[in-house]
């Protein structure tokens, strides 16, 4: 460790935060590391906050039997559960497409009756209500729904109000004709789902309710499953397919729900970081050139550490600590700023939505610090400096001792 000794002896910490040069490009390097931060952070906010929005409402897997209804989901339950281990809990729902009415407005809508027993085993849309109640129970002969906040906004209603769901039945005498079946419900809840397509369309009942409203009995549209991993969902549901004998069974994970645009975040991220990484990269080389200065004005110091015996290998690794010192600074540095910039940019999002949420599919973003993401920006950047610092070390010890010496 003598040579770190020497580096930090030779680097001088009052010259060096003196020195108008080498703070900028100590500053080069925090602004670009910051930015790095930044930008990883909002893309692994995004892709978590896009994750859980789709996790909380539908689940890990959605298992749907097409044509018909499922009848007896508790036995079919059964029977996955003893062949995949792995699948934890389930929760029978029933999907509807409909149309809510309230004011004069009408808007499209997919209403979901869950079970009120076994819903938060799976799911955690609950935790999701923003005004008013989680309730799926009648209460004083009045039925309870909760609608998207998007949904509130665009009827124009709010938490004690009436809403009118229309289910457009086909009619059984005319091919052409409709037999809309229309019943009254009770906003008692507004929820924030997360994404900009839930808000806008999914009304909430209980699953006994929407049977009635669908006229379908006992039976269930589907088993929504959870997962111990919810990275096997892919994996397994293909497994489960296969088990069944695929159709009329069909599957659909939280992956697959928007899988094209989580797909493009992960080549993006990669993207992006090596993008950003090049203000890094410029500002390594900037605390190069600052380095290489301090080899000249540093002359007489070499000329002297050769002339009582340090060996080349010596010199390099004494400037070549400089580099690191100075990198570690500015890597430091830089992750508390972007880590500063990062939640001046949350503050932003939540005050002027600088992110639509119909273009991004989220509605509100956190961003997430990640220590594979923080590891990766610090790593990156000490391995530049290193590389950038090279030169100027090369150059200190190939100096001639006779050469520093002759004017001492």
């Amino acid at each position: 460790m003598l040579s770190l000794w020497m580096s930090v002896r030779l680097l001088g910490i009052k010259k060096t935060f003196g020195d108008l040069t080498t703070m900028l490009a100590i500053f080069g390097l925090c602004l670009g590391v910051g930015c790095l931060v930044v930008a990883m952070s909002v893309f692994s906010g995004f892709e978590t906050t896009l994750k859980n929005a789709i996790i909380d409402v539908a689940g890990h897997i959605v298992l749907i039997k097409k044509g018909s209804d499922i009848k007896t989901y508790e036995d079919l339950y059964s029977d996955i559960h003893k062949k995949f281990p792995e699948v934890k809990n389930y929760s029978p729902f029933v999907s509807l497409e409909a149309v809510a009415a309230y004011g004069g407005k009408i808007s499209g809508v997919r209403i979901e009756g869950l079970d009120p027993l076994t819903y938060e085993r799976v799911l955690k849309i609950k935790k999701r209500t923003i005004r008013g109640e989680f309730l799926l129970e009648d209460r004083n002969n009045v039925r309870p729904v909760m609608i998207g906040k998007g949904l509130a906004r665009t009827l124009n209603v709010d938490v004690g109000e009436f809403i009118k769901l229309i289910l457009p039945n086909p009619s059984k005498t005319h091919s052409k004709k409709f037999s809309p079946k229309l019943k009254k419900y009770k906003v008692v809840g507004i929820l924030d789902l997360g994404k900009h397509e839930y808000n806008e369309r999914i009304v909430v009942s209980s699953l006994k309710e929407t049977q009635e409203l669908s006229g379908t009995g006992n039976n269930v549209t589907g088993l929504r499953l959870q997962l111990k991993n919810a990275n096997d969902a892919p994996n397994l549901a293909n497994r489960i397919l296969e088990y069944l004998g695929g159709y009329p069974y069909w599957t659909r994970t939280w992956y697959e729900i928007n899988q094209n645009l989580l797909s493009a975040l992960a080549i993006e991220k990669i993207v992006i970081f090596l993008v950003v990484l090049v203000m890094v990269i410029a500002a390594a080389f900037n605390v190069a050139s600052t380095l290489y200065v301090k080899v000249i004005n540093r002359y007489s110091d070499i000329a002297l550490l050769k002339a009582i015996g340090a060996p080349r290998r010596f010199v390099i690794r004494v400037f070549a600590w400089q580099g690191l010192v100075l990198g570690f600074i500015g890597g430091t540095c830089g992750l508390f700023l972007g880590f500063l910039l990062a939640k001046g940019f949350q503050w932003l999002e939540n005050k002027w939505m600088l992110l639509p949420p119909d273009v991004y599919k989220v509605e509100g973003l956190v961003p997430e610090f990640r220590m594979t993401d923080l590891s990766a920006i610090f790593l990156a950047t000490f391995l530049v400096c290193f590389l950038a610092t090279l030169l100027p070390a090369l150059r200190g010890s190939n100096l001639n001792p006779t050469e520093g010496l002759r004017y001492e």
